[in-house]
């Protein structure tokens, strides 16, 4: 039993969401309780904080609160997504997460920067900055935990990679038009495909204009 890794999206108010991926260390029941605890906290947080890094800070004395004796962290991804218009706009921060990848409509893929921060839940003094960037019909944003990219190639038995989950997100969207549940399908499908085994549980999200 993992149940390290979780993803969550709830309203923020007429057309606008929030879209979480997170991942807490441990396994099995501990782990468990600190994904509900982080994942009720964000949408606590999310909806009295305008200031992203007020709402990480937030969730962060959650967990060092509650887990004063255990030492446990988590790293989270966090977008904001206001769908007013055809395109998205997006604010988002991130603590300790993998990069999101952005899959432009060209249907190449590259890592997205803009935003940064520690893991919540360890006592470090720097904040979380924001991003903001606009998602146009045809490109897509990927966020996913760091299972998918420690996941063990067929071949060699190396990992798989950002390298590689970007190589593999760029021959997912060759016609251009990046499709949110299509992609994911081939991701998983490729992810299977080319992995041998992979040694921690893994979540995947798909954002994309419709």
């Amino acid at each position: 039993m993992l149940l390290g890794d979780f993803y969550d999206v709830f309203p923020l108010g007429v057309d606008k969401w929030a879209v979480v991926v997170g991942d807490v260390c441990g396994h099995g029941v501990e782990a468990a309780k600190l994904t509900s605890l982080v994942r009720y906290s964000l949408r606590a947080a999310a909806m009295h904080h305008n200031d992203l890094n007020a709402m990480m800070a937030e969730v962060d004395r959650a967990i060092r609160l509650d887990n004063l004796d255990v030492g446990r962290f988590a790293t989270v991804c966090y977008f904001e997504l206001d769908a007013r218009r055809e395109i998205l706009q997006v604010r988002w921060a991130r603590a300790g997460h993998p990069l999101p990848i952005l899959i432009g409509s060209d249907g190449n893929a590259h890592e997205l920067p803009g935003a940064d921060g520690p893991p919540l839940g360890i006592e470090i003094a720097s904040g979380w900055t924001e991003g903001r960037f606009e998602l146009h019909p045809g490109e897509a944003v990927v966020l996913y935990t760091d299972g998918v990219t420690e996941s063990r190639l067929d071949t060699s038995g190396a990992r798989l990679e950002v390298d590689g989950l970007v190589e593999l997100l760029s021959s997912s969207n060759t016609n251009g038009q990046a499709d949110g549940e299509q992609l994911v399908w081939k991701l998983v499908d490729q992810l299977h495909r080319v992995c041998s085994r992979c040694d921690d549980d893994r979540a995947v999200v798909v954002i994309s204009p419709v």
